[in-house]
């Protein structure tokens, strides 16, 4: 995980973002990470894709509102028409993320706010 966070080629970026999905099931920090991979907006199309793919693998059910609540803000107009594949990659994994929860859950995931990364 702690690779993710330097600067590598996009074939090791890849290659993380493949081992996370089959090493990293309910590890928080696994799925913490490859929603940050996902969610960047200047990622290679190929990692982001595999990082999606792992964490659908990795996420156990109570960790699915705060993944959707993460990437909600990853589908907005903006964004579907700059960077199309990392729109495309966010509402693949949110709705996996929506078929296996019901609809009060995700109505408060989708409208919780995302919690700031310094504690507040």
């Amino acid at each position: 995980m702690k690779l993710i966070d330097t600067q590598l080629d996009y074939s090791t970026r890849q290659q993380v973002a493949k081992s996370l999905g089959q090493i990293g099931s309910g590890n928080q920090k696994a799925i913490d990470a490859l929603v940050e991979l996902i969610g960047k907006p200047l990622l290679d199309d190929l990692t982001r894709s595999q990082a999606a793919s792992s964490l659908e693998k990795i996420m156990l059910k109570e960790q699915i509102p705060s993944v959707v609540t993460a990437l909600k803000n990853c589908l907005s107009p903006e964004i579907y028409k700059n960077n199309f594949e990392r729109f495309d990659n966010c509402y693949k994994v949110i709705w996996k993320c929506v078929q296996s929860m019901p609809y009060p859950a995700f109505y408060q995931a989708w409208h919780q706010q995302e919690k700031v990364k310094n504690g507040e």
